[in-house]
Parts: C-alpha cells; structure tokens; sequence
C-alpha cells in the first residue's frame, strides 16, 4: 500500500456503494430480501479493505501482495505496448517468449499457472482501478457479491420463507465476507461457485435466462478449473445430482417416483464419475489417482509453515496411504473443517475468532440433529434435491481442504466455499422439522414446497 491507496481506496469503495443503492433500489427494493443487499454488499467491501491491512502491515504481504506485483509488471507491458500485455495475458505461465521475457522474468508467479491466473485476473481488473491495491481488491469484493447476492436469491427462491437466515448463511457469516471478499484466489472461487449453482438453477429448473446460464457456467467453469480443479470436482457432481433428484419429485406417481430412484442415481453416479474422471485426468495434481499424493505434498508444505508461524498445524492421527485411508479419515477431515478450531486450539487472536465461528456451527448442528436425529436428514434429502446438492458438496468439500490442508491458517481461507451451503442446508431442514409438524411427510402438497 502507498499513498494513493488513501485516496483511490475511499473513492472506490464510495463509488461502489452509489452503484449498489442504485441497483438495488430498482431491482430490489420492494421485495422482503431486499433489505440485506447493502448490508450484504457493505460488510464485503469492509472485509476486503480490513483484510489487505492484515496482511500489509501484520503478515508481511502474503499471497495477495504477490499477486498485486506481478499484475504491476503486465501494467506496465500493457503501458509500453498494449500487444505485449495481451500476449502475456494468452500466455498460460512458466514459457519462455523472448517478446514477453524483458517484463515476465519480474512475475514471481509466473512459474506457476494457477497463481499466474489468478495474476492475469488482477491486471485486467487493475484497469479499472488504475493499478491501485485498495481499489482492485474492492472491486474484487463488488464482483464477488454479485455472485454471492446470486446464490441467495436463488435459494431463497426456494425458500422464500427463509430469507432472514438465509442471508445469515450465504451473506453474513464472518470468515467467508473476510477471507472471501479481498486480493485472493478464494474470492474468486466463491464468486464463481455462485453464479454456477444461480446458472445451472435458471438453465435446468427454472429454465429461464437460457443465453445468460450457458455462458455463466461455461465462464465460471473455466475460471475454477484454472484456479482450484477441485473445487469444480466436488461441486458439479453435487449439481447433477440436484438436477436429476429434482426431475424425479415432479413425476406424478409414488410409484414412478419410486421406481425410477435407482435408474436416475445410476445415471447421476455416472455421468459425476465421467465428468470427475475426465477432468481430473487432465491435471496432473488433481486427478483421482494422484489426489493422495497432492494433499500429502500439501500437508507438508503447511507443516512447515506451522512450524514457522508458532504451531497453527493441525494432525488427522496416522492416514493410512490409498483410498481406505482417505475413507477412514473422511470424518476426521469434515470434522477439521467445520468444527475446528476449538476455542482450546486457538493461539492468536485470528485463531480465536476462527474458533469462536466453528463452536457455533458446531453448536447448531448439534442442535439440528438432535432435533431431526440421522434418519430424519436421510429422508430430507431423499425428498429434497436442495439439501442433498448443499449437504453434498459442503461434506465432500469440506474433507477434500480437511485432508489436505494441515493448517488452520490455509483451512480458514480454504473452507470458506462450503460454509454457506453447509449452514444453508442446517436451516432448511431445520425449516422442514417445524412445517412437518402436525403434516403428513411425503404429501404431494409438501414434496412439491421441496426445491
């Protein structure tokens, strides 16, 4: 940060907010959800500012002033010869071009592709902000919430009469408006994470905004598929599956809906594998054979991270090496994620709020299940293809960073895409308890209030 920073970083984030009250006051105003979309959109901006003094003047750059710098360096190819920096920008990162060299050999992430995308994404945004740090990362927070306002209006509209809580699990809870809001990979992810579930809802159940949901998904699919490949594994199968759950409550019969369970999750089973097997065999760090072999160079990596930053590194017990020792260890990672740190774990004070946001989604899901006990939420996501695609992914999510991470410090910044879909599925079926009391479960008139 300098001096600029004092001034572009107000103007922006004013600038920003005179947009968003104008959005919202002509598409939003008089519909009840409506109310959160400043809020919303002001707790993002709040966050990204706060977490680039973090790292600024507390952690020593980070990831995110690297990313910054290296944008700095296709700035100025871009300022002495427009056709360089657009080479640069097609480049995928690591070649050598002797026209590009004189400004790539500065990029420090040019080494690696997904960073370096990640780079390129920053430069095409520093355009507009005139290459300015506090301004590119609230603009990356403005960005951002218009897929994250996405994914909640698509839930809510589901659910309409969830839209207080929501915009609590999607729009509200701490960790993912700061962490998923400035300069990083992860804002990124989450943004497009939501406008994917907003497309494939419009294009396949709603089966509106047909142009707009095909050229979302395919945009969003490649953005993750360069930054995070596992991400897109874990989330589209769970897509799939919502999709094909829901066609099958809207067959007429009881019977038709019975009979044609296995035959849909078959298809569901095996198109996600294709899909999974196909995509993941094009990377080499994240194809299925080798994930074990990434998330144990991952472990170690954040190992020694933790030995450097005081002892934030968390252990699984001994992790069996192949699939049944990823199998054994899948609740000790989903425990990792969701529920940890424990307030005892914490050793700082960004530990300690971490810890403070897990113990009460620890405490709320402990409330649900004993409220709904296991078969109840087996049967809720039988009958409801929403709560199936959240409690999905966010389960497998939450294992695949579980596994891999090894550091609270990575893992909070890493689980922020599944902690609203997973606090959005406690409260939808926490909705389903109250309306099913007193109400015949399986009625027509009840499967069909099932998105």
């Amino acid at each position: 940060m300098n001096i600029s920073d004092a001034f572009l970083g107000p103007l922006f984030f004013i600038l920003v907010m005179v947009i968003g009250t104008r959005v919202r006051n002509r598409h939003f105003r008089h519909i009840p959800e409506g109310r959160y979309f400043m809020p919303g959109l002001t707790v993002k901006l709040i966050g990204s500012v706060i977490a680039g003094l973090l790292y600024t003047f507390f952690m020593g750059g980070g990831d995110t002033y690297h990313y910054y710098k290296d944008s700095t360096k296709l700035w100025a190819a871009l300022m002495d010869d427009p056709a360089i920096y657009i080479k640069m920008l097609f480049h995928s990162g690591g070649e050598f071009d002797p026209d590009t060299h004189y400004y790539s050999r500065w990029v420090v992430y040019y080494n690696n592709p997904t960073a370096y995308f990640v780079v390129k994404i920053t430069s095409l945004i520093s355009i507009i902000s005139f290459n300015n740090y506090t301004a590119t990362s609230i603009l990356f927070a403005g960005i951002s919430f218009v897929g994250v306002w996405s994914l909640y209006l698509t839930l809510v509209d589901v659910y309409p009469k969830l839209y207080k809580k929501l915009a609590i699990a999607i729009l509200f809870i701490p960790s993912v408006f700061f962490w998923g809001s400035g300069l990083f990979k992860d804002t990124i992810n989450l943004g497009c994470l939501s406008f994917l579930t907003f497309a494939f809802y419009n294009l396949f159940i709603k089966r509106r905004r047909k142009f707009l949901s095909i050229a979302l998904i395919i945009f969003c699919s490649y953005i993750i598929y360069n930054i995070k490949l596992y991400i897109l594994l874990s989330f589209l199968p769970g897509l799939f599956f919502w999709i094909i759950l829901y066609y099958k409550t809207q067959l007429n019969t009881r019977f038709l809906r019975f009979a044609s369970t296995p035959l849909l999750l078959l298809m569901a089973v095996g198109f996600s594998f294709l899909f999974v097997s196909e995509i993941g065999g094009d990377s080499s760090r994240f194809s299925i054979e080798k994930f074990a072999h990434t998330a144990e160079t991952m472990q170690l990596w954040h190992g020694h991270i933790s030995g450097k930053e005081g002892g934030s590194g968390y252990s699984l017990g001994n992790v069996e090496k192949g699939p049944m020792g990823m199998i054994k260890a899948f609740p000790a990672a989903v425990n990792v994620t969701l529920f940890r740190p424990y307030l005892w774990e914490a050793k700082n004070l960004i530990m300690m709020l971490a810890a403070l946001e897990s113990t009460v989604i620890f405490i709320f899901t402990v409330w649900v299940l004993i409220q709904a006990r296991v078969y109840k939420i087996i049967t809720f996501m039988n009958r409801s293809s929403v709560i199936f695609f959240c409690l999905f992914f966010s389960l497998f999510f939450a294992f695949a960073v579980g596994f891999s991470s090894y550091n609270f410090g990575a893992l909070s910044r890493y689980k922020i895409p599944c902690l609203p879909f997973y606090v959005a599925a406690l409260f939808m079926i926490q909705y389903h308890l109250k309306e099913g009391k007193g109400t015949k479960f399986g009625s027509r008139k009840m499967l069909k209030s099932f998105g």
